[in-house]
């Protein structure tokens, strides 16, 4: 499950590979600042809390009168906890229950950072539109299925096919490409206030990156969290046959693509 997956690399979420989380946390919270320079006692939630870095962010920046945090992995929710204000509500269940706490037209901030490729958008951003406040701001990052497109094509086309990269990029809702990220938020009747696509060019330069990247990232760690035990004899055995392999493939540059949009319930 997702939550077992999660739950495994909870400690080392944070160490953050290349450090795409952080920067697009810090872009996100940036526009959010921007389209609440005078706001007061804002009532948040965070859809996919993780380790709680983008609400730590925004307790920072702006004054938070009430901020709710859901996550399935208990483990990520142990971080977060460390991390958040004790008044924080942190909640071990899947953001497609939010309605279950939450009142309608309740929030002046709901975030959904990293989560479409686990919910279908229909049911986050629903869920969402009926949560906000008139006026209320949606806060949007995802991965596209561009996103480290190198990582299945050229020297990586055959160990991305054995991994089904493709595959795990395409999975559940993320957009195709940061179009189609704004084009999906205006089709639930939200305006965009701003919008980025962060492109950065990563360099995987051992097997090491390669691991890092995709398993205790979480890019990929639900895939094998459900299919396999990383610690069998035979899976070490074979991860050690792939690395031997895959060596002379070294150094691959990736281009990284992540949408970063801020959009408004009209009033």
């Amino acid at each position: 499950m997702v939550s077992h997956a999660y739950d495994q690399i909870a400690d080392s979420y944070d160490e953050d590979w290349y450090g795409l989380y952080a920067e697009s946390s810090r872009r996100a919270v940036a526009q959010i600042v921007a389209a609440f320079p005078d706001a007061a006692d804002l009532h948040v939630a965070d859809l996919a809390v993780g380790t709680g870095n983008t609400l730590d962010s925004l307790y920072r920046r702006l004054n938070l009168r009430t901020a709710t945090g859901f996550d399935v992995s208990t483990g990520m929710l142990g971080k977060a906890f460390d991390k958040l204000p004790r008044r924080t509500r942190l909640v071990h269940d899947t953001a497609a229950n939010v309605e279950n706490y939450l009142q309608a037209a309740s929030l002046d901030l709901v975030l959904c950072h990293f989560l479409l490729r686990y919910l279908e958008p229909e049911v986050v951003l629903s869920t969402a539109c009926r949560l906000l406040k008139p006026g209320g701001v949606f806060s949007l990052v995802t991965s596209t299925q561009r996103s480290l497109i190198e990582a299945h094509t050229g020297r990586f086309e055959k160990p991305g096919r054995l991994f089904g990269v493709h595959r795990r990029l395409a999975v559940g809702g993320n957009p195709l490409n940061h179009a189609m990220s704004i084009e999906l938020l205006q089709h639930y009747g939200l305006e965009i206030v701003t919008d980025e696509l962060y492109r950065e060019v990563v360099t995987f330069r051992s097997y090491d990156d390669v691991r890092a990247w995709a398993f205790e990232s979480g890019w990929a760690a639900e895939l094998f969290g459900e299919r396999i035990k990383l610690r069998s004899v035979f899976v070490r055995a074979a991860f050690a046959l792939i690395e031997f392999f895959m060596w002379p493939l070294y150094p691959v540059d990736a281009t990284n693509e992540i949408s970063i949009v801020l959009a408004r319930k009209p009033r």
